[in-house]
């Protein structure tokens, strides 16, 4: 019986032992094909070589893209497919500035389900940069979902598939020792679930196929 996906993912020189258990777990359970590139800089080329490894082999028609600093279950892959559409991604939180009040959720490119059909749709580089109207590059996520958009394929997101994203934070004494004294130390914030009332932006985003409806049309991107 052919596989029903491909796990793709980047590479760091570390990862997380809590995402290590992620890909232990799906790995015990669906013995899925896995191509993993190590990262470099910039980023956008370690995803392209990801999709040039899923085009060039025999492989089944959809690739599973997971950042390693993504939490997630099983059953969040099973929900990814279970939309059988070109273009699937969950929903995690981001934050320049850790804050419990402070959660952004994202549909980027951490959590996603893309059919063969797309990257073969958007051709040579898909992750590449896009430049926009003030001169600037676009990250990697944008760039492909323009391109993708480009294409004739837009992103489904469910925002009931909510999965945690691993930040560090560095906390440092005061320079001042006269000041409060405050721990030391690194750890990881991370949250598995979140309750109803803490998505935003993408709060009613269940069944919708916005993804980046709209963004050739506000003027922010410029396409040549």
């Amino acid at each position: 019986m052919p596989e029903r996906y491909v796990l793709g993912y980047v590479c760091g020189e570390t990862v997380s032992s809590m995402w290590v258990d992620c890909l232990i777990k799906i790995m015990g359970r669906d013995m899925c094909p896995i191509l993993r590139v190590f990262s470099g800089s910039p980023i956008h080329g370690a995803r392209d070589e990801v999709v040039k490894g899923f085009l060039g082999g025999k492989y089944s028609d959809t690739l599973v893209m997971v950042d390693t600093d993504i939490i997630f279950e099983p059953e969040h892959v099973d929900a990814l497919l279970a939309h059988d559409r070109p273009i699937v991604s969950g929903v995690y939180p981001s934050t320049a500035s850790w804050s419990p009040a402070a959660e952004i959720i994202l549909e980027g490119c951490g959590f996603m389900a893309v059919k063969k059909e797309v990257f073969e749709a958007v051709g040579e580089y898909p992750f590449a940069p896009i430049i926009m109207k003030d001169g600037h590059a676009s990250g990697e996520d944008v760039g492909f979902r323009v391109k993708a958009r480009l294409a004739g394929y837009d992103t489904y997101v469910d925002d009931d598939i909510r999965v945690g994203h691993i930040k560090s934070i560095h906390l440092r004494l005061p320079t001042n020792l006269g000041g409060p004294i405050q721990r030391e130390g690194r750890y990881d914030q991370y949250a598995k679930e979140y309750g109803d009332g803490q998505a935003k932006g993408n709060k009613d985003a269940k069944g919708h196929e916005e993804g980046f409806k709209g963004v050739l049309e506000d003027g922010n991107f410029w396409t040549p």
